[in-house]
């Protein structure tokens, strides 16, 4: 087919529309009035929308924040909607807002309605985020309340989930304090028992050892000097009696002639003195008692003898002044040495002290060194014990929940399905399908010439005569009885429409 035939073929169903144009207006009309039964048919479902900010700033910038991180909008949201959509809030919901949910089998199927007609909703505005809920129901003041109910839930839910991070948050904190709190008693007590076993070997004691030693070594110097002293006496006293010619009365318990009370009493304190010098220092009071005792016998001044004791009948034998000095000798001999050994021990101690004292020192350093560790930290979580602590209370007064209702629910005025236009679109142009269809489709499947156009369109022949439509009575009663017609038509789809209109409004 030509392009000129097409123009030709289009220019004829034009002519054929024009002809038969109250088929336009019925097509149009009826099918206008169809959609209108349709929707008076149609139980309308309205839908209404809470929306929730989900960033709000609850508390001034100044005052202490909450210790719950900030999740992503995507997590946040998808844990809200689970906790929202728990069976028993739902359940909740619909034992407040539907009064024929008495049965169970009912309850059970107005919460399986109300969670899936429950929409969730974020935009994807980071910098403001909002959070719509919209629920959909036949009633529509019901919807705007279930939706309500449920905005409320969200904001309500939010907030508990806040409240249990925020004491999860405490919690953790707690242990870990707990935990350096151990570790700390435990180093105090190392420490406590290092010093209990190691008394004098730390450096606060470094410097006493050091003139504790010095003083020692003093002494041991005097002490040796001193018992070099004494074996130098006691030699040459030994040598003096073994060159005497004299003989001399022993002071032992060698056969001889009996001593006298007072020789016996010199030997007696004599060994008493020697005994006591080995426990104690000549400064004693009971070794300088019995110096005293015995310097008085040695003068010559008489002891008191005890009562009970008779007087010594006997003749005095002669002192032996030099056995004297030779027991005295050895007795001075005896202390030096006894002192020397004390001494020595003294100085091997303090020796021992100081050689101990860096090992020792060193671990104690250490302890101290983790000790104001664990100190610091035990400090640090207090404080952030005390920030969680405030924390978990914001959040259980709801003063740090971040989501606040910014739009509430309201009552919808229009249906959000089915949608009237939508409806009547599809009507009308159902309605020209159905009546202008078939008279377009009829020169396309039947083709007939119609027009002196479409008869010189099938060839290349000339059109040599027209003969033009001569009009007669009958013709042109039936364009009449067409006209009427038409218009009749026209005007019948008409009053369809308006009776799906006024029914619409009245009902």
């Amino acid at each position: 087919m030509t392009p000129n035939s097409q123009r030709i073929l289009a220019l004829e169903l034009a002519d054929t529309l024009l002809r038969s144009w109250w088929v336009v207006v019925a097509g149009f009309c009826l099918g206008a009035a169809a959609s209108e039964v349709a929707l008076l048919s149609i139980r309308p479902v309205y839908e209404s929308q809470a929306v929730v900010f989900a960033d709000a700033e609850q508390l001034p910038p100044g005052m202490v924040r909450t210790t719950v991180p900030d999740a992503p909008p995507e997590l946040q949201l998808g844990v809200v909607r689970a906790a929202v959509l728990r069976r028993e809030n739902i359940e909740r919901v619909v034992d407040e807002q539907f009064g024929d949910a008495t049965s169970p089998g009912t309850r059970d199927i107005r919460v399986g309605q109300v969670s899936a007609s429950i929409r969730f909703q974020s935009n994807a505005d980071p910098r403001q985020p909002l959070l719509t809920i919209s629920y959909r129901d036949t009633d529509p003041a019901r919807a705007a309340r279930v939706a309500q109910a449920v905005a409320e839930l969200a904001v309500a839910e939010n907030g508990s989930i806040r409240a249990l991070q925020a004491a999860q948050v405490t919690t953790a904190v707690q242990s870990l304090s707990h935990r350096v709190e151990v570790d700390l008693e435990e180093v105090n007590r190392q420490i406590r028992e290092l010093r209990s076993r190691y008394p004098f070997q730390t450096d606060a004691q470094r410097v006493n050892n050091e003139q504790m030693l010095r003083a020692a070594e003093t002494d041991l110097a005097v002490v040796t000097k001193d018992l070099e002293t004494a074996k130098d006496r006691l030699f040459s006293l030994e040598a003096e009696r073994g060159s005497a010619a004299a003989p001399v009365v022993p002071l032992t318990d060698a056969p001889g002639p009996p001593r006298t009370a007072s020789s016996a009493r010199i030997a007696e304190l004599e060994a008493e003195i020697a005994k006591l010098r080995e426990k104690y220092t000549d400064s004693h009071p009971a070794i300088q008692t019995a110096l005293r005792k015995l310097e008085e016998l040695r003068n010559g001044q008489p002891i008191p003898q005890p009562s009970d004791q008779p007087a010594a009948a006997a003749t005095p034998a002669p002192f032996d002044f030099l056995q004297s000095h030779i027991r005295a000798a050895r007795i001075e001999i005896g202390r030096l040495t006894a002192e020397q050994t004390r001494i020595v021990a003294e100085r091997d101690r303090y020796r021992g002290y100081l050689a101990e004292t860096p090992r020792v020192q060193e671990e104690l350093n250490e302890l101290n060194l983790r000790r104001d560790r664990l100190e610091h930290d035990f400090t640090a979580q207090q404080v952030k014990i005390d920030i969680a602590r405030t924390g978990q209370q914001i959040e259980d007064k709801k003063l740090g929940n971040p989501f606040q209702i910014v739009r509430p629910a309201y009552t919808p005025s229009v249906a959000a399905w089915p949608n009237r236009l939508q409806f009547l679109g599809i009507g009308i142009v159902a309605g020209l399908v159905l009546f202008v269809g078939p008279i377009l489709a009829r020169p396309l499947l039947r083709p007939v010439i119609a027009s002196e156009a479409g008869l010189r369109a099938l060839g290349d022949v000339p059109v040599l005569v027209s003969i033009p439509m001569i009009p007669t009575p009958a013709s042109l009663r039936r364009e009449r009885l067409v006209r009427i017609r038409n218009w009749g038509l026209a005007a019948a789809s008409v009053l369809v429409v308006v009776a799906a209109q006024a029914v619409r409004f009245l009902r």
